[in-house]
């Protein structure tokens, strides 16, 4: 096995077996100690006998690079830092990207929070990936857009038309719409076509969202036609701006949030549209606790390549909303998702994992903005702004890759209809049967996403080549899919053990967007809006009383119930069973739900 330095100085490293997790003890140079290898220098260690794989750690100006797994054969360590496969060549830029973070929000549509990011330059960006003459914005103009009631009269003459506007009035503003729009899937389709019952060949027209919130909010519903303007959320505005957001990212399927998060983690929704089991989650605000668990995610799929990851969040009480919802016993006790602050502190060192995904808190001082009456979207422009500056002022920033998005629209408006060319991820029924309509070949409507990295231009704004497949959640696990299964990386291929969605295998990727070929040496200085003083809600201001986030809450009380050794533990490690969950549920309710 061939070690090759092409940097100009000199770097350290160790040799260890490829499923060491210790890394107390390395093949070469053996115990704790670390070999040396001049600038230019070429070693050839001849220990590697039968293994056709090793791992290897370098230490590069004193800051580890890796573990990284790699064939016995040949590998350069490159002036980017960068660990290649084979003998010393032009990397690529996939070789520069050591580590991707994704932060996903909830509950938001694209136009909801970015839709004026543009419109003071009349929706004209600097730069459009594919490349275009005419740079355009898919944004919000004022008067273009609007809703009517009933959303059959969206064209008829005399209509009263009710326009999307720029900034939210209401009051408190950042807290709006609020009460919560309907999330269950006849809501969405009602949004989407008008009526919950689109017919064969139906398009979406984006006509519902004010008939549809008229149910939630009979004396006001015309603050679900408010957006937010990038005044009022500075961070994420200023971040789309300095470097690249998708006006055509779409959610992966017209529902809520745990069937669009399984898309994200596992490329499929296995047929599930509503968290819970009824049509309509009014009648069962409670999610089906047992579905997902143990199902096979991208962290499994990764485990099986050794390639490191970490679930972290940003929460005081409970468990991840991943490990309440994919995780089984044996992974809860193994997985435990870590605190922020422990992402913080790797950030910094320059020690993250190669995949990082980032939970908001969903309960107390909720940031995860999801609308409603313990929203506060300044909260989750706080968190927005943590993770940036811990990603931004770490060790590895030049090769860190960055996305912000959001699980799903929420049910605030969006002007862009979704194209019913989805790829269904399998052979999946759906969870409720819709003659003619096939809600895995439906595009939900689009979220915001933020793609950051000093490798992206300012002003970016990409989508999909035309008449190509659509950006959804699916395209970061094809983005993690091209950039850890390559050939550079002793892969002739994807592995059969991969995720088998083929709404992964379609996805467009993310490398188009980070065209340059050196970081960028300019670092924006993000700033949020003036300083105010968060109050700590109180319990009965809390999201607890929203849908979707008392869901969540029931999920994380019950997954807490188990862990205290309230509830018996199955035999075998395993997904709770439905009669166990029931009984957990049940007594979340009982501490959550008061009468009246």
């Amino acid at each position: 096995m061939d070690i090759y330095n092409s940097r100009s100085d000199t770097v350290q490293f160790c040799i260890y077996e490829p499923g060491d997790r210790l890394y107390w003890f390395s093949l070469y140079p053996g115990g704790a100690a670390r070999a040396t290898l001049a600038p230019g220098a070429k070693f050839t260690w001849t220990g590697a006998g039968t293994r056709p794989s090793v791992q290897v750690v370098f230490f590069v100006n004193g800051a580890k690079v890796g573990p990284r797994l790699v064939p016995c054969t040949a590998i350069t360590i490159d002036q980017g830092g960068n660990i290649l496969n084979g003998a010393p060549r032009q990397p690529s830029v996939k070789d520069a990207i050591h580590h991707v973070v994704v932060l996903m929000l909830e509950n938001r549509s694209f136009d909801n929070v970015l839709g004026w990011l543009y419109a003071d330059s009349s929706n004209r960006p600097p730069r459009n990936i594919p490349a275009s003459a005419n740079p355009t914005f898919d944004g919000l103009v004022n008067g273009e857009y609007w809703n009517t009631i009933p959303a059959s009269s969206h064209d008829a003459p005399g209509a009263g038309r009710v326009v999307a506007t720029r900034g939210v009035t209401n009051t408190p503003w950042y807290q709006q719409p609020n009460p919560n729009p309907r999330e269950d899937y006849p809501s969405f389709l009602e949004q989407m076509f008008g009526t919950e019952g689109p017919g064969p060949g139906a398009r979406a027209n984006m006509s519902g969202f004010l008939a549809n919130y008229a149910k939630a909010d009979p004396a006001n519903p015309q603050r679900i036609m408010q957006s937010y303007s990038p005044e009022q959320l500075p961070v994420l505005s200023q971040l789309a701006k300095a470097y690249a957001v998708c006006d055509r990212w779409f959610s992966p399927i017209p529902c809520e949030t745990w069937p669009n998060r399984s898309f994200l983690h596992a490329g499929t929704s296995f047929g599930r549209l509503n968290n819970g089991d009824k049509l309509y989650e009014d009648a069962d605000p409670v999610p089906n606790l047992t579905f997902y668990g143990g199902r096979r995610t991208v962290f499994d799929a990764l485990d099986a390549h050794q390639v490191s990851w970490k679930v972290y969040h940003d929460t005081i009480a409970g468990p991840s909303l991943t490990s309440t919802q994919f995780w089984t016993v044996w992974q809860k006790l193994t997985h435990a998702a870590a605190p922020l602050t422990e992402f913080e502190r790797a950030a910094k060192a320059g020690t993250l994992p190669a995949y990082s995904f980032i939970e908001p808190e969903f309960m107390l001082g909720a940031n995860d903005q999801h609308p409603g009456p313990g929203c506060d979207m300044r909260r989750g422009e706080d968190l927005i702004l943590r993770v940036w500056n811990a990603v931004s002022q770490g060790l590895k920033w030049n090769n860190t890759l960055l996305v912000i998005t959001y699980d799903e629209h929420g049910g605030c408006y969006d002007h862009v209809p979704p194209p019913a060319t989805a790829v269904p991820p399998d052979n999946s029924a759906p969870q409720f049967d819709m003659p003619g309509f096939s809600p895995f070949r439906q595009f939900g409507p689009r979220v915001p996403a933020v793609v950051i990295s000093p490798l992206i231009e300012p002003g970016t704004v990409f989508r999909a080549p035309r008449g190509g497949t659509e950006y959804d959640h699916t395209s970061i696990l094809a983005t993690i899919r091209d950039w850890v299964f390559r050939p550079e990386n002793g892969y002739p291929g994807v592995p059969g053990d991969w995720l088998p969605s083929a709404r992964i295998a379609a996805a467009p990727t993310l490398w188009p967007v980070l065209t340059r070929t050196a970081p960028r040496t300019d670092k924006p200085a993000i700033q949020r809006s003036a300083p105010r003083a968060l109050d700590t809600p109180s319990v009965i201001e809390q999201p607890l009383l929203q849908e979707n986030s008392l869901q969540v809450a029931l999920a994380v009380e019950a997954d807490a119930l188990l862990h205290a050794g309230l509830a018996t533990r199955p035999a075998a490690a395993g997904a709770i069973d439905a009669d166990a969950w029931k009984q957990l549920t049940d007594v979340a309710i009982a501490r959550h739900v008061q009468p009246g």
